[in-house]
């Protein structure tokens, strides 16, 4: 069966792509901003009320804003015949018509611990007591915490879903981050949670600690490479905060390297915390077709910062942060270059290799995902 083979996802899809559209730390009050596919138009008040509209005309259907990012200016003005819309996405002038009224078009969303989600209420009671079986503390992930810092966009050349295989695999930890994630991660116990598989929208969150030998394991990498600590993205990092705040309180247990939690639905969100719960890479996948009718998937991250770090260090942490973070992405990448063109191949037969021996985080998201997919 298909299902059996490593490249099970192969010809699949989730019905659309989306799920995100921001975070109320990343969005300006009274400004606009177009998520970065040029599909939606998000807006927040200043008394905190979210909107979501298309960013589709309706005078000619044209596209209203033509430059993704945040438009800094408290109104909606289409760039082919003018119509004006408030934030909120109304129409408040139609020139040559009189008394139009209407409403940008707007899809399901509502908003969770700040995150801003394409699913309704009711879907997103798929995500109660999320962490809460692994002990974390409840609204660990609230995003009134932390300090957006900046967004990057990623080519991601492999299918969506082989990024949610391979971050849900621990094994090539050792391997394939030998130098980044492994000097600091403790390989012996990773701890998981999942949600519901029979939900349209469900989530997996995989723990991992701090190495208790991390000092020591980190100084004999080091002579056996003969590389210097500044090069260790994440071990520099933490032995810098070490240094710089040895005293600081964390907002979750300081033992905790990382929280990697997917939630998976209409798309990919990944809120990745690490260090303690002082960093938030909030990474989300988005598949649209460009000028050309190509379909193109981008990996975008928003990088932020918990609000405890102080002023003067922000910047400082915040490159080092993303410093450690790109490090060990490449690797990913690598490895999932090299998966997805072994999957591809036509010229042999996957019928003798069985992919039944599936860690914990692949074959929930695998039950899940062949429940809700389409060819």
């Amino acid at each position: 069966m298909q299902s059996d083979r490593p490249n099970w996802y192969r010809g699949l899809r989730t019905r659309t792509q989306g799920g995100y559209f921001g975070s109320l730390s990343s969005l300006y009050p009274n400004e606009v901003f177009v998520t970065f596919d040029k599909k939606w138009i998000v807006t927040r008040t200043e008394d905190g009320e979210v909107s979501v509209v298309q960013n589709v005309c309706l005078h000619a259907g044209m596209e209203i804003l033509n430059q993704s990012g945040t438009q800094h200016k408290p109104e909606i003005r289409c760039s082919g015949h003018q119509w004006l819309y408030d934030i909120r996405g109304t129409l408040r002038a139609a020139p040559k018509f009189c008394k139009f009224e209407g409403h940008l078009a707007r899809p399901k969303f509502s908003v969770w611990n700040g995150l801003i989600l394409g699913y309704s209420n009711d879907e997103l009671g798929a995500l109660k007591g999320f962490g809460s079986s692994l002990g974390l503390p409840e609204g660990f992930l609230s995003i009134d915490q932390f300090r957006f810092g900046k967004e990057v966009a990623y080519a991601l050349p492999y299918p969506c879903p082989l990024m949610g295989i391979n971050y849900l695999d621990g094994l090539h930890v050792p391997k394939y981050h030998e130098t980044t994630f492994g000097p600091v991660v403790d390989e012996a116990q990773y701890d998981w949670e999942f949600g519901p598989t029979d939900t349209s929208l469900s989530y997996s969150i995989q723990l991992v600690r701090v190495r208790p030998d991390v000092r020591a394991h980190v100084d004999r990498l080091m002579r056996m490479r003969n590389i210097r600590q500044s090069e260790l993205g994440w071990s520099d990092l933490y032995f810098w905060l070490d240094e710089t705040m040895p005293d600081a309180t964390t907002p979750i247990d300081s033992n905790i390297f990382a929280v990697w939690p997917l939630i998976y639905g209409d798309g990919y969100v990944m809120p990745e915390l690490y260090l303690g719960g002082r960093f938030l890479a909030l990474s989300y996948l988005i598949s649209f077709e460009d000028d050309e009718g190509r379909m193109i998937s981008r990996n975008y991250v928003e990088y932020y910062v918990h609000e405890s770090f102080p002023e003067r260090y922000r910047a400082h942490t915040l490159d080092k942060f993303i410093f450690a973070y790109e490090q060990s992405a490449r690797e990913d990448d690598e490895l999932c270059m090299k998966l997805s063109a072994a999957h591809r191949r036509t010229d042999i037969s996957f019928d003798r290799i069985v992919h039944e021996t599936l860690e914990t985080g692949d074959k929930h998201f695998r039950d899940w995902f062949k429940r809700h997919f389409v060819e």
